[in-house]
């Protein structure tokens, strides 16, 4: 016996045994399975029902056929689904846990300002954790160039001194803008600053550390007026100046340590 039901069941089937039916239904990527008397709810994730379990013997091939049919329709949905899991947490695994903690205690409207900042497309993300996946992809496409995943290609990037230590010691350069909230030259700087960090691309990450909240890594970097610019390169500081610049002239600061290619 088979009939489509009209709940949100898309298929049930009823297998007559000697003494019950045995029902399956498929619903939502689970299997429900049982007696008329008992049903059990069967999660696909912890166990595939096998397709032997149907009786053939008690039903008529039509029936037998469309059971496995759906068995093995649920137990695909799972399999995708499991392996999308895994795939999702290796990937995440491979960025560190305080940016996923962040990433994850964010409105899905402070997710799409990242995106835009990461130069992400959203068109088509709804849910919290899309969004996040996408970002975790963005950082894990881009290691070579940020350690820590926190600067960006063509971004003028706000960095704290942990970050700053974790990048420091990288093959590309760093261009750094230190500066203050009070000062007015800082302020005149930041354009210049944002256009060469777009010429530059992915041949050298380009970011601007407050002074004041970490005034013992600016004094680490021995900066003595404002605004600083300081280029690091391997883990050293390889040039520094201090006062106005133009982004021509940050151009040429960091020529020495550009792939000629880029030129």
């Amino acid at each position: 016996m088979m009939m489509m039901m009209k709940s949100t069941s898309i298929l049930f089937l009823a297998f007559q045994g000697v003494s019950s039916f045995t029902t399956i239904s498929l619903q939502n990527g689970r299997v429900h399975s049982g007696t008329v008397q008992k049903a059990a709810m069967i999660d696909l994730s912890a166990r595939p029902l096998n397709i032997t379990s149907l009786n053939n013997g008690l039903c008529d091939k039509v029936m037998f056929d469309q059971g496995i049919q759906a068995i093995q329709q649920a137990n695909a949905i799972t399999t995708s689904t499991t392996t999308t899991k895994s795939e999702t947490t290796t990937k995440e695994n491979e960025v560190s846990s305080e940016i996923l903690e962040d990433l994850r205690s964010k409105s899905i409207k402070d997710l799409k300002l990242v995106c835009s900042k990461r130069s992400i497309r959203y068109k088509g993300l709804k849910e919290q954790d899309e969004f996040v996946q996408a970002i975790v992809d963005n950082i894990n496409d881009l290691k070579d160039f940020s350690v820590s995943g926190h600067l960006v290609p063509g971004a003028f990037n706000e960095i704290s001194g942990d970050i700053l230590e974790q990048e420091k010691n990288s093959k590309l350069p760093l261009l750094l803008d230190v500066y203050a909230t009070f000062c007015g030259p800082c302020k005149l700087v930041e354009p210049e600053f944002e256009v060469a960090a777009r010429r530059l691309g992915k041949n050298c990450r380009v970011a601007k550390l407050d002074s004041q909240k970490y005034h013992e890594v600016a004094n680490s970097l021995q900066v003595q007026g404002l605004p600083a610019t300081i280029l690091i390169h391997k883990g050293r500081v390889v040039s520094r100046r201090e006062g106005l610049v133009s982004r021509d002239q940050l151009m040429d600061f960091v020529d020495a340590f550009i792939p000629k290619q880029f030129w």
